[in-house]
Order: structure tokens, then sequence, then C-alpha cells
């Protein structure tokens, strides 16, 4: 390239000559242009202040615009009819709008505005207090319905001179089957949840058992035959220990996994506290 011409693109770009003669002649080299350099002191000031008008001018410009859309597009909306689509008259025409809405005495609406906006608020809270209410209500009905083949299948055996069904109905009127928030099975009575002593909730299957316990409802009874000197089922609280049932079950010729067994073990454990059952 004429050297000539280098000189001349050297003193535009700002940089030396033999820079920009390595640059051109070697492929690999890479340079840098600062275009402000370009300019001088004040042309560079100049230029960024043109730049910044025009910036705010475009900046104006869509603001501008904006505003207009807006007051055009909620004019339709608000149902005003006026020429023109300034801010400011928008607001006017506006505010007169709901002045007069609101009519002569704007307190006295809001006044009652209020009242009847918190009578609403009561009266609503009632009828959800109500319906949330009645919801459990049928819930709890719902619940010991859907889960009464489970419940079934705990009775441990069909009381003496009455349904099985009746006996579950009786249960039902004092007991109720459901499950807590974490959705576990539990047993509510008196509007608590059931626990053994050892503050755990109780299962459906021993809720069921210790009921018909309860109500006498349970089969086995001794029939006065054996050593009187031997716990027996007569005295629920002379068994202190599971063996001592095991060994009776034995002897009576009655299965130790029967519902017959566990029966004896659940009255034992609530005539005495001291029962054990590992023993």
């Amino acid at each position: 390239m004429n050297k000539q011409v280098i000189e001349a693109l050297a003193k535009i770009a700002n940089v030396s000559v033999s820079d920009l003669t390595s640059a051109i002649e070697s492929e690999s080299s890479e340079m840098t242009f600062d275009v402000s350099k370009t300019f001088s002191g004040s042309e560079w000031e100049t230029f960024e202040t043109n730049r910044q008008k025009e910036k705010d001018t475009e900046y104006n410009k869509g603001k501008e615009t904006g505003v207009r859309q807006f007051v055009r597009d909620s004019k339709e909306e608000l149902g005003l009819d006026y020429e023109g689509k300034d801010g400011k008259l928008f607001l006017t025409k506006f505010k007169e709008k709901v002045i007069g809405d609101i009519g002569d005495n704007p307190d006295e609406r809001v006044a009652t505005l209020t009242n009847d906006l918190s009578i609403l608020r009561e009266t609503s809270a009632k009828e959800l207090a109500t319906k949330a209410d009645e919801h459990k209500a049928i819930s709890d009905k719902y619940n010991t319905l859907l889960n009464g083949n489970d419940i079934m299948g705990f009775v441990p055996n069909k009381p003496k001179n009455m349904d099985t069904s009746d006996a579950i109905m009786i249960m039902n009127n004092v007991l109720t089957f459901g499950k807590d928030e974490e959705g576990q099975r539990v047993v509510m009575r008196d509007g608590q949840v059931m626990k053994d002593k050892t503050r755990n909730p109780i299962n459906w299957e021993t809720a069921v058992k210790d009921y018909w316990i309860e109500k006498d409802w349970t089969s086995g009874a001794d029939d006065g035959r054996g050593d009187k000197h031997k716990p027996d089922a007569s005295d629920p609280s002379k068994f202190t220990k599971q063996s001592e049932i095991t060994a009776y079950c034995e002897e009576k010729g009655i299965s130790n996994l029967s519902e017959e067994a566990r029966a004896l073990t659940n009255e034992a454990g609530k005539a005495n506290d001291d029962f054990d059952y590992e023993g």
C-alpha cells in the first residue's frame, strides 16, 4: 500500500504509522481503534450532547404516545365523552364523573357503603362458619360409613342378644373414626383424639375392641372351671403379664392369635397399669 495512504489512515485512526503498517502486513496482528479519538475534545462533547438530546426526544415522544393511548382506551372503558387525549384533561373529566356518581354528599355515601360492606363481611363470615360446621358434620358421617367395612372387621364378636350392626351404630354415636392432618387414622371421643398411656393415638382396631370391653360385649368369660388360684378372665386385674394370659388360653383351648385372646390382653391392660405385655 502506498506509504502516503498509510500515513493518512494512521492520522485519521490516531495510531502510529508503524503499528498500522504491521497490522496491514501481518494477518495475525490485531489492532483496536478508539472511535472517540478521531474527534477533537470539543467535537466529542458536541457529539455526546446531541446524542443525548436525540434520546430524550425519542423518550418523550414514546411517553406522549403511551399517555395518549392510555387516555383513549380509558375514555372508552369509563364511558367518558369529550374531545382530546390530554392526560390532565382526562384526570379532570374522570374526577367529575366520580363526583357525579357519588352524589352531592360524598361523605354520607362513603359511610353508607362502608356500613354495607361491614354488614356483608359479618354475614359472609357467619355463613362460612355455618357451612364449615355443616361440612365437617357431613364429612365425619361420610368417613364413618366409608370405613364401615374396616370397622366391622375389627369387631371381636357378636354381642349377646344384639345384632353387630346395632352395636356398631351405638359405638359410632360415641366414637368418630377419621384421619388427622397428616392422613393418619385416629379415633375421636368427646372432641379429643383418643390416646394410649404413652400418649400415642390409638388405632381403630384397639378403639373398637376397647369399646366392646367397655360395654361388656366381649365373649369368652370364664366358666368357673380350673384352678381358682390361677388368674382368669373373671378378674382381668389378676393378670400381671402376657405369659399368664397365654397359659390361661392354652388351658382353655383358646388360640393365642384369636380375637378372644387379644380381647383378654386389652382388658387386662386396661385393668392393670403395670401389665407386662412382653413378659
